[in-house]
C-alpha cells in the first residue's frame, strides 16, 4: 500500500476503525498505521463486514479515503442499487457478474461517476470523462474533449470475458 496523504488522513483512517468497531460491523482485518523506513504515511488495508445496510451508521455513510473495503450482502439487484445509491457520494463502483443485463441495469441506475465492468475501480484512466457525482469529485471530466462528447458525467471500464490473458490487463491483478 502506498502512503495516504499526510497525517491527518492517517488520523481519520483510524477514526474510522474504531467507528467500525462501535457501530458493530465486523472487523475482518483492522486498519493499522505503520511505520516504515522510507518517510510517509502508511496504514495497512482494512475489510469490514456489516450484516445488512444501515442508513444511520456514519461508517457506511462515509467516504472513507484509505485502503478500505466493506462488504454488504443484499439479495436481489435492486437492493444491491439501493444500497449504493444510499449515500452522499458517487465517485466510482465496480459490478462483478457474468449477466450483462445486470450491469447493464447498473449503469442505468446507480448514482456514479464511474461504473466499471468486471475491474476494481482502481486506476481510472484520465481519457475518461470522470468527475464522480453527488458530494464525490468535482463534477468535471478529466479529459480535453469530454465538453463536447458528454451530457451525463459516467464512464466506464470493461472485462468482457473471465480469460486468464484478459484479466492480466486489470492493473493489480496478478497471475
Amino acid at each position: 500500500m502506498g502512503p495516504l496523504v499526510d497525517q491527518s488522513a492517517v488520523d481519520a483512517y483510524l477514526l474510522f476503525m474504531g467507528m467500525a468497531k462501535r457501530e458493530g460491523i465486523d472487523e475482518v482485518m483492522r486498519g493499522k498505521a505503520l511505520e516504515k523506513a522510507k518517510k510517509g504515511h502508511y496504514v495497512t488495508p482494512s475489510i469490514h463486514y456489516a450484516e445488512k445496510w444501515n442508513n444511520d451508521s456514519l461508517f457506511l455513510q462515509s467516504e472513507i479515503f484509505g485502503p478500505n473495503v466493506t462488504f454488504v450482502p443484499y439479495q436481489e439487484i435492486d437492493e444491491a442499487i439501493k444500497i449504493a445509491n444510499s449515500t452522499e457520494y458517487g465517485l466510482a463502483s465496480a459490478v462483478f457478474t457474468r449477466d450483462r443485463n445486470i450491469f447493464q441495469k447498473c449503469v442505468e441506475d446507480i448514482d456514479s461517476g464511474l461504473i466499471n465492468y468486471n475491474r476494481s475501480t482502481v486506476g481510472a484512466s484520465a481519457k475518461l470523462p470522470f468527475g464522480g457525482v453527488k458530494n464525490s469529485g468535482n463534477y468535471h471530466p478529466a479529459a480535453l474533449t469530454t465538453i463536447d462528447a458528454c451530457v451525463y458525467q459516467m464512464s466506464s471500464l470493461e472485462v468482457l470475458n473471465d480469460e486468464a490473458e484478459d484479466l492480466k490487463s486489470i492493473p493489480g491483478i496478478e497471475f
